[in-house]
């Protein structure tokens, strides 16, 4: 049997973590697949000395790329335009392209899977999704007798451990921040994590597999968490929800909904039982019902795990994604002023009188059901928290009523909005 030969383009936490893997399970992985050579690891410093990675596999993109070697390329560098072009090369080649890159993926969704389809190599991304976790498997094997109706996932450890460190103390969103960056938790820029963004480029994924077409994470409506307070979080808990940061996307005949932010669900949902650093995705399928899938969505072996197992199908000869049809018609995208749900506000304002009457009549104005409204009696020198709650209603009115509401003069700070989901 012929010896098929690997090469990985990125040296860091990630791609030491897939050699190491290939290292040191070599025997039960030909075992498994077949032979197999590490041929070389395209790193940008080729002189700086990297953990697990002998210096003699250190190569440039081109020169792997160009290696007749080459079979498999890995590409966990992260990126999109430098990463667009090695993966096209390989793909163009005849090569089988294994990436962890979600950004790839969710910014060039429609490029990628075209050229996919164009060319005999293929393409394989379990790791770009959740890390560890197999939903890409179970969204595309496990699952494939049914019709994916909906997706909501914790997607993003960083926002996960955040909002749970925000729980369990009561601290400030800066604080939690600061804390979950001394852990390693959090990068030292997390702007792409609290913004929303990795969790977009996730979603853009799924969806994608639920769809049988590209969707590009552009196409989805996001917001991010650093809005979020510990008052927030301490009305949840009081009221039987958590706040979690979901993707979420909900798939009908016709119609789709995508959308990244904050989510008050109830704690008698698994869902919500997921704290800390993990990640879940739950899916639902139209035969299967909800399926709910959790663990460590982000690190160096769990990410590499799923690597190496997307190295294995691919040298068995399996694939991904290689003879899906393409629906005639594209679905409906549902603009996010059209989703329908309840909604949390909490606002804090001036304590003076008419505030109250002002903050109904904006609602009232944009046909907006109060569910329920308090104030409850803490005040920070004159200013006091005044929370309300809507019956379900389209967001576009609500989003009205916010901007009517943040004219007023009484209003001290910008309104916090979380949406409910069932």
């Amino acid at each position: 049997m012929k010896t098929r030969g690997i090469g990985v383009i990125g040296g860091g936490v990630v791609g030491s973590g897939v050699v190491k893997i290939l290292r040191e399970r070599a025997p039960a992985l030909t075992r498994a697949a077949g032979p197999f050579e590490l041929i070389g690891v395209a790193v940008r410093d080729l002189g700086r000395p990297r953990e697990g990675i002998a210096p003699e596999l250190c190569t440039s993109v081109d020169a792997l790329l160009a290696d007749p070697r080459l079979d498999l390329l890995v590409e966990v560098a992260g990126g999109v335009d430098a990463p667009f072009q090695w993966v096209s090369r390989a793909l163009e080649a005849g090569k089988t392209v294994v990436t962890a890159n979600k950004a790839l993926l969710a910014e060039r969704a429609e490029a990628m899977f075209a050229l996919a389809q164009a060319h005999p190599g293929k393409l394989f991304f379990e790791a770009a999704v959740a890390g560890g976790i197999p939903i890409i498997a179970a969204l595309d094997r496990g699952l494939a007798a049914n019709r994916v109706v909906a997706v909501q996932g914790i997607l993003n450890g960083t926002c996960n451990d955040l909002l749970s460190r925000m729980e369990r103390t009561g601290c400030t969103f800066e604080a939690a921040l600061a804390a979950a960056q001394a852990a390693g938790f959090a990068e030292a820029d997390p702007t792409l994590d609290i913004s929303g963004g990795d969790t977009a480029h996730k979603l853009a994924v799924l969806a994608t597999l639920a769809l049988e077409r590209p969707i590009n994470s552009a196409q989805i409506f996001t917001e991010g968490i650093a809005g979020i307070t510990a008052f927030d979080l301490a009305w949840a808990e009081q009221h039987g929800y958590r706040i979690k940061l979901l993707g979420i996307g909900r798939f009908s005949e016709g119609h789709v909904e995508l959308r990244v932010h904050p989510t008050l669900i109830a704690r008698t949902r698994l869902l919500s039982q997921v704290m800390d650093e993990l990640n879940a995705v739950q899916v639902e399928g139209d035969l299967s019902g909800p399926q709910l899938y959790s663990g460590r969505g982000a690190g160096q072996l769990p990410t590499a795990s799923a690597v190496v197992s997307d190295v294995l199908q691919a040298l068995r000869g399996e694939s991904l994604l290689r003879a899906r049809p393409v629906p005639r018609e594209p679905p409906r995208q549902v603009p996010m002023g059209e989703v329908v749900s309840r909604h949390y506000v909490h606002l804090e304002v001036i304590d003076q009188p008419g505030v109250v009457a002002a903050v109904a009549r904006a609602l009232a104005d944009s046909k907006i059901s109060i569910a329920s409204m308090f104030q409850p009696d803490v005040a920070h020198g004159s200013q006091v928290p005044l929370v309300f709650t809507t019956h379900p209603a389209p967001d576009a009115p609500v989003q009205a009523a916010l901007d009517a509401i943040e004219k007023q003069s009484f209003l001290a700070g910008a309104p916090v909005r979380i949406r409910f989901e069932q």
